[in-house]
Formats: C-alpha cells, structure tokens, sequence
C-alpha cells in the first residue's frame, strides 16, 4: 500500500487514476487538510478523512467519488465540505454525531423510495450505536476501512457469502509486513457480526456470512506464536540501531515494547506524566488497558516497573516530547500531527521496513516479526530465565484468581516484576553485545 500527494484533486485526475494490480493506495487531496481518495484494485474510489475521535487517530469513509452529483456519491466538493465539518467535529468533540449524520444522508439511488429496506451502511450506523464495547473503534476501523468501500452503498438484503468471500481476499491480498492475515481475521469477525445484528435486527432473514470460516481463507487462529529467538532478538536491537530511517519515538517505543511487555496500544496511549521518574515506574490507567467491560469495572490502574535500560530510554523520549511541546511520551514526528501520539501504523511500518529494499538490514524465516510479537518474545524471555510463571504472568497484567492473586498482591508484587524486568533487560544487553 502507498500514499502520494498531488495538488488539489480534479475530477480529470481522479478519472487518469489507474487501479492497482492488488491492493489499494492512495491519494492526498491538496484541497483540503486530511482528506485522502483511496483507489483499490476493483477500481473503487472512495474519499477518506483521518480525525481524533477520544484520543484515537480514526480513519473516516467519506463516501465514494462521483463526478457529477448523485446519492449515495460524493463530488470532490463536496468530500472537502464533510472532511472540513469532521475536522470541526473533532475539535469539538463531536466527531460520532457527524458520522451519523454522515451515514444518513448518503442514501444510495438503488434504494426504492418508501420501500423499508436497508443499505449495508445504514445497518452498520444502527450496529455501531448498538455495540458495547470498550473500544468501539476496534469495531469502526474494518466497517470504514474495508467493508463499506465494498459494499456500503448496497442494499443488505442484495450482500451474499461471496460478496464477504471477496472483502476478505482483499484484505489479506495486500502486503503490510505479515499483518494482512491477522487484520483479515479482524475484518471476517466484524463482517459477521454486522450480518448477525442485521437478522436480530430484522433486515434480512439468514446470516450470509455465518458459513466463511477463517480455516477456509488459510488465517487460522487469530492468535500468533512468533517469538524472537536469543540470536533475533539481538540482531533485530542492532539493526534498529543501525538504519537511520526511523525517528528516534519509532525506535525507542519498539525497544520498550520488547523490554516492558507493556501492548503498544498502552505504550502509544502513555503521556510523560504518567511516569514516575523518581520510582523508574509507569502506570497504565484502566482506560488504556485492553479489558472487557465486565472486567474494567473491577480493575485498577497498572504499574509497570522499569528496569534501568528502559528508563534510560524513557528519560530520552521525556526529553523529546519536550522538544515539541507534546504530553505524549512517544510523541510524532510526523508533520501531519506533530507532537500528537505516534500511531500503531508507525510502529507496524517502522519494524517492516527493517526487512525491506535491495539490502534489507535483516532477513528472519516466516512469518516476519511485528511489534504486537514483541510483548510474546517477553513473556517467553522471562521464562527462559528462569522467572517464576505467576510473577511472568503478572508482568504481562495477567489475572492469575484464587490464591495465587490475593498471595501476589500482598507480598510485594511490584519489586518481584522490577527483579524479573532487570534480569530479562540484563540478558537482552547480552544479546545484543553477542555478534
């Protein structure tokens, strides 16, 4: 996938633009701040716009492109004139109503007038405001990203099996270090789950996608195993050292996430007074963690204790969200959002581009590392030296129930973690040092 940036979109421009042979990319339009057209190998082309929605970077299907006015389509003006009102929305915190109103007016032509049916996207508004959720988000990203350019503007009752069969090849066609597998898993969860309110809800009578299974696309179980060995991990630290085409956040927040265990979705969510530089401590509060709903209303914040090398890099990422005035403790250097939050992109990015070009820095057997794998090599590191499995599960913030909990609890957990952190950053600066 790749973004270039032109001047201002034309309706002529945006009719030369070829579709990929797979994939997707896309097109900024100088037009208008944020927005993007996004071209995929169907041909579909359909107008984007990236916002904060609760703290989060959010990506926004607009609609898709049409030269001339119609329903259901959007003219390039009239993609600036809803990209500038999100942009307003998100300044006042109002970015889920526009979406809404987004959603409504969109009516596709197809729709017969007074018939009662549905478009995918009207069932998808219905099943947002319906979803409880933690992180709705989570949910939000696959229906904007990839199930709506699709087929939003549809009538739902028209959608069948092989129309998710198509979405889900899609997804897993386009070539994003590794990720494409376990982000098409996410995509086919949340296309079933959409079908599934949609008969709850009345719209259609069966579920067309109940029968896709993930076995039958080759993803298998949503879960990983990849775990760097002793020789990778070292190799992976000195490689991050070596290319000089990461910023300083991107490198550093990688090698905290092999060093803490900590999710990246809680390091990116971090801000520099969330540690405590006098006790080498970070606390993740309960709205950053990955909880179910049931369990947040039970949990308290988690304090991550550092060992002295990820201290030493957190001193230096205090010192650059200093240097842009941001809050972030992995602040962007990005120009689109300077001293925002570094995204999970970045991260994703910045780790592939390691195993990429005509000399790639490093070359590991399949399936490649990716940041979300790093958190697993910690788990197994600390087992490996010889840290006791209730205090390893705890420095992941795992629930162990029963006594081993209430034991661990009153017993000092925390200066059993910073012993196991240490001795796991000690063996790291071990393995870096080995040729």
């Amino acid at each position: 996938m790749k973004t270039s940036t032109h001047r201002p979109l034309t309706d002529t421009k945006i009719a030369s633009l070829k579709p990929p042979e797979e994939g997707r990319y896309e097109v900024t339009d100088a037009g208008a701040a944020g927005l993007q057209l996004r071209v995929t190998a169907a041909g579909i082309k359909t107008f984007r716009r990236a916002v904060r929605d609760g703290g989060a970077l959010v990506w926004v299907t607009l609609g898709e492109w049409s030269p001339t006015a119609r329903p259901g389509f959007l003219t390039v003006n009239q993609a600036r004139i809803w990209s500038v009102r999100l942009g307003e929305a998100a300044r006042a915190g109002r970015v889920s109503a526009v979406r809404l109103e987004l959603d409504k007016e969109l009516r596709p032509s197809l729709v017969p007038r007074g018939s009662g049916e549905r478009t995918v996207r009207e069932v998808a508004a219905d099943f947002m405001a319906a979803l409880k959720r933690k992180r709705p988000e989570q949910a939000r990203r696959p229906l904007d990203c990839d199930i709506l350019p699709a087929i939003g503007d549809r009538l739902i009752s028209t959608v069948g099996r092989e129309d998710g069969r198509s979405i889900i090849k899609a997804v897993k066609s386009v070539r994003d270090g590794g990720e494409a597998p376990r982000k098409a898993a996410v995509v086919l969860a949340i296309l079933k789950q959409l079908f599934a309110f949609a008969v709850d809800d009345g719209a259609i009578a069966s579920n067309p996608m109940f029968s896709l299974k993930a076995s039958t696309f080759g993803l298998g179980s949503n879960e990983r195993q990849r775990v760097l060995s002793d020789r990778e991990i070292g190799a992976w630290w000195r490689a991050l050292d070596a290319y000089k085409g990461l910023t300083p956040t991107t490198r550093i927040g990688l090698k905290l996430l092999l060093l803490t265990g900590v999710r990246s979705g809680e390091l990116l969510k971090a801000r520099v007074d969330s540690v405590d530089f006098d006790t080498a401590t970070l606390t993740v509060p309960v709205e950053n963690q990955k909880l179910t709903l049931r369990a947040a209303r039970k949990a308290r914040a988690w304090k991550v204790p550092l060992s002295s090398t990820a201290f030493d890099l957190v001193c230096q990422l205090r010192a650059l969200a200093r240097s842009f005035g941001s809050d972030f403790l992995l602040a962007s250097f990005s120009p689109a959002n300077p001293g925002g939050a570094l995204t999970d992109k970045a991260l994703t990015h910045s780790m592939r581009r390691l195993f990429e070009g005509s000399a790639p820095l490093l070359s590991f057997a399949d399936p490649r590392p990716t940041p979300h794998d790093l958190r697993r090599t910690f788990r197994s590191g600390l087992a490996s030296i010889g840290v006791p499995h209730e205090v390893g599960e705890r420095c992941l913030n795992h629930k162990l129930g029963g006594v081993a909990e209430t034991y661990l609890a009153e017993v000092n957990d925390i200066a059993q973690r910073r012993d196991a952190v240490e001795r796991w950053a000690k063996h790291v600066r071990t393995l870096i040092a080995s040729s």
